[in-house]
Order: structure tokens, then C-alpha cells, then sequence
């Protein structure tokens, strides 16, 4: 896969908008990236307008997008799955893969779970309870535990998407560079692989990078954080990779549809130890003009 491929490939993404649901706002229309994202947007005047409209009447809000969110749960369960035995996940997946859709987060009713029970209740569909494997339930306690509001690493290559940089003058903005350490959790200061600037960069602002096919990743979120992979295939209809874990508690260990924002490029070594001592030089230059 060639850097145009790629390129292509996170265009589409953005322009279908599938990203975190739980960082998205109903109210605005509006997805964010990340949690420091959505904290933003919320304190935006535009958010606090529309809340403020929600607030005069938030019942009949709620009542409405709960409305089409269960029109919409039912019509894929008539049209897709008619007098079929099929999970809710798979049906809720092919819900959220419309980037239009109604978020539940918006809606009644607080989880999956909960809104199939209302389904059964209210005879709508018959609702049966199916105990998930052992191996499943700590998988999922592993996502629950390693998900995480930030993301950034070290030895990362990310992408400056940065608007104000850019406005300031500095060519940053679509640039690569190298994380090279993190402050504060959501900062990163990075080092930029063509002209050796170092900026610091809020994560909302920053991109992950896809290698070639056969490149080395860092999963940066999720079940498997802080693990280094061999990237194997990509999916571009479902935008997730499979990997290949290649050292540590996990070596060998082969991971389905890992979403792209949840792995990062790892520099290669060469680049690493280059910018490690040219940063190194730096800072003992400094030290001596002092």
C-alpha cells in the first residue's frame, strides 16, 4: 500500500465521520476526537446556545431522538433480519455505521443491553440472554481497563494537524514528526522529521500514522496498549487493521479490526537514534552557553 492509498484511505475516514461515538454531541451534530476534544466543544458558546434550548424542555429532546433512534434499530431488524436469530451488536453495528444516525448517548436508554430489554418488554422483538465466553469478558475487561483520554507515546510518528501553526507562518501543519516526550498526558513535544523543529502540540491536533503493510505500530489505546506490532492488512470499508503483536506478554498474538486512531507508526531505529542525538547536542549546547 502506497502513501497515496493511505492518504486516500484517512480521507474517507474523515469524511464519513466514524470515530468514538461516546465523543460525540447530539445536541451540535458535532464528533470529537478525544475526550480533551469533547470538553472543549463543550464549553464552546455555539454548545452552550443549543444547550440552553435543550434545557427548556430536555424531556421532549430526549423522547425524540430515543424516537428515531428505536425507528431505526427496527427497520434494519425488518429489512436485515426478518424472523432471524441475530446478536443486537450486529444489528447496533450496522446502525452507527451511518454517520447520520442517532447516537444512544442521546437517548433513554444507557446501554445496549438496556434498550433490548425495553425491546422485549414492549414485545417488539423476543430478547434472549446468551452468557458471553470467559476469554470474551476479559477481553473486554482489558479494552475497559487500557482505554484511556490520551494517547500519546514516545517513539511515535504523528501527524501536525495544527491550523494555528500554520497561520503563525510555521510549515507544521500536515507534517510528520517524532514524539519525543509527553507532558501532561495531552501534550506532546515533537520533533519535526524534515526540519528538526521541536513544538509542543496538544493531542487534539495531532494525527496517528498508518505505515506501509508489514510496518511497525504502536497500539496507543484499547485492550492492548503499549504494545509494538507488525501491521498486516487494513481494512478501508471498516477502517481497522490486523496485527500482529511482536514482543512482550503478547508476542504472536494476531488482533482483528484494531481501529486506525488506536495505533501509531513507530519510528524506525535508524531516525530515532539520529534525532535522539541531535537532541542530545542541543541540550548540551544549551547547557554550555549557560
Amino acid at each position: 500500500m502506497g502513501k497515496s492509498d493511505l492518504k486516500t484511505m484517512a480521507n474517507r475516514m474523515k469524511a464519513r465521520g466514524l470515530q468514538k461515538l461516546r465523543w460525540y454531541c447530539q445536541m451540535c451534530e458535532k464528533q470529537c476526537r478525544d475526550e480533551n476534544g469533547f470538553k472543549c466543544h463543550c464549553s464552546s458558546e455555539s454548545h452552550q446556545r443549543q444547550m440552553a434550548v435543550f434545557g427548556q424542555a430536555p424531556g421532549r429532546a430526549v423522547e425524540r431522538f430515543s424516537g428515531e433512534f428505536l425507528e431505526a434499530f427496527l427497520a434494519l431488524l425488518r429489512h436485515g433480519h426478518r424472523g432471524s436469530r441475530v446478536a443486537a451488536t450486529v444489528v447496533y453495528s450496522e446502525l452507527v455505521a451511518d454517520r447520520r444516525h442517532v447516537h444512544m448517548n442521546s437517548t433513554r436508554w444507557a446501554t445496549l443491553t438496556e434498550f433490548v430489554e425495553f425491546l422485549g418488554r414492549q414485545g417488539l422483538a423476543k430478547a434472549e440472554h446468551t452468557p458471553k465466553p470467559q476469554g470474551l469478558e476479559e477481553e473486554e475487561a482489558k479494552e475497559r481497563s487500557n482505554r484511556k483520554d490520551h494517547w500519546l507515546s514516545p517513539g511515535i510518528v504523528a501527524k501536525v494537524m495544527s491550523k494555528p501553526l500554520a497561520e503563525k507562518g510555521h510549515h507544521y501543519y500536515k507534517h510528520k514528526g517524532l514524539v519525543r516526550r509527553i507532558i501532561d498526558r495531552y501534550v506532546g513535544e515533537i520533533e519535526m522529521l524534515e526540519s528538526k523543529h521541536v513544538v509542543r502540540v496538544d493531542q487534539a491536533e495531532l494525527e496517528t500514522v498508518i505505515p506501509q503493510i508489514g510496518g511497525l505500530v504502536r497500539v496507543v489505546n484499547g485492550a492492548y496498549r503499549g504494545s509494538n506490532a507488525r501491521l498486516l492488512s487494513v481494512d478501508t470499508e471498516r477502517f481497522s487493521a490486523r496485527l500482529r503483536v511482536e514482543k512482550g506478554l503478547y508476542e504472536g498474538r494476531v488482533l482483528e479490526d484494531v481501529e486506525y486512531e488506536d495505533i501509531c507508526k513507530v519510528a524506525s531505529h535508524n531516525v530515532y537514534v539520529v534525532l535522539h542525538t541531535c537532541f542530545r547536542q542541543c541540550s548540551l549546547q544549551r547547557v554550555q552557553y549557560k
